[in-house]
């Protein structure tokens, strides 16, 4: 079996957040450019030898909006999905 290595899959042209990005901005990044998680830089450090300080994804950011009520198992499938928790977002 041939294996790739990571550099063939990577992406050179990261969309990234600064550390001090609001969420509501994180969402946009992540629902325009259609991804599920971006790199959160170092915004003090110059343009090229910025450090990744962590990564953001998309269950993050509803972790942060919504709290655990929408995974009440007693709840139909149906009504957490479409409900107004998560038309709020």
């Amino acid at each position: 079996m041939k294996q790739s290595k990571v550099g063939a899959l990577m992406t050179s042209d990261v969309v990234r957040a600064e550390y001090g990005t609001p969420f509501k901005e994180v969402a946009r990044l992540l629902a325009e450019h259609r991804i599920s998680g971006l790199p959160v830089v170092d915004d003090e450090e110059k343009e090229m030898c910025r450090q990744t300080d962590g990564v953001v994804a998309v269950v993050d950011h509803l972790t942060h909006h919504f709290d655990d009520s929408w995974r009440r198992p007693d709840e139909p499938a149906p009504e957490a999905i479409t409900g107004n928790r998560l038309r709020r977002l």
